[in-house]
């Protein structure tokens, strides 16, 4: 699970459309920053459980929302996407 948590990461953090977005990870029961954007215009939490990826926090747009994309890490068996977006926008 580590390798697709690692590979989640970098996605999430190379990702062009989430530059502006801070990364956190959830491990060991806590959260730990993978990226501090100084711009801050969202928050990504991730945390990875057998196969299993969770996303929460907000964005500003719909399209950030999709751009987080966890399916396209190998080994991801799920996608829980809890995402916001703020504000809110039609889908």
């Amino acid at each position: 699970m580590n390798e697709i948590r690692d590979l989640l990461r970098r996605t999430l953090v190379e990702g062009p459309a989430l530059t502006g977005c801070t990364i956190r990870e959830h491990i060991l029961g806590g959260l730990q920053i993978a990226h501090a954007s100084p711009m801050s215009i969202g928050r990504i939490d991730f945390a990875v459980r057998r196969g299993a990826v969770t996303l929460a926090g907000e964005v500003p747009s719909l399209a950030q929302a999709r751009r987080a994309r966890a399916w396209c890490v190998p080994g991801t068996r799920d996608v829980i996407n809890a995402l916001a977006v703020q504000p809110a926008e039609e889908r």
